[in-house]
């Protein structure tokens, strides 16, 4: 009886370990399909400067909102000049027109006077908008988000 008990045990720690060291091979293949498939986003230099632009605009829409200052037009707003694009067949004339549309909106918002800011932030927006009804448009409903109603 002692002779099967111990037969048994035995056959099943090493049927265990035999499962363990497959599963083993299976998690290995999952991986490397894994790292196949999610394969980590890079932005390009005009998403990531878009990406702050937006984070810019919605701080300067709660300042707008409550009356505070904006300060000066920040200087990164001009690299959309220089900046690289995803497929770099988008930085095309169509584009270089909205680009200096948006800078020329954001220095009338900058310099506006108090009771004109909205309609300037407003117009600075929608010239997003606008630029994105072209071409990329997946960012238009974050962008219309940020008009002062």
């Amino acid at each position: 009886m002692r002779y099967l008990l111990l037969f048994c045990f035995l056959g099943i720690l090493f049927s265990c370990e035999n499962g363990t060291s497959s599963n083993k091979k299976v998690s290995k293949d999952d991986d490397a399909k894994t790292e196949e498939v999610f394969k980590m986003y890079e932005m390009s230099e005009m998403a990531a400067l878009m990406e702050k632009m937006h984070k810019e605009h919605a701080v300067v829409k709660e300042k707008i909102k409550k009356g505070d200052s904006i300060g000066e037009i920040p200087e990164f707003y001009y690299e959309i000049y220089s900046a690289t694009f995803t497929d770099n067949k988008d930085n095309d004339e169509n584009f270089k027109k909205w680009a200096k549309l948006y800078i020329n909106a954001e220095e009338n918002l900058y310099s506006a006077t108090y009771n004109n800011k909205t309609d300037a932030f407003n117009n600075a927006v929608n010239v997003c908008i606008q630029c994105h009804q072209q071409k990329c448009g997946g960012p238009i409903p974050r962008i219309k988000k940020l008009l002062i109603k």
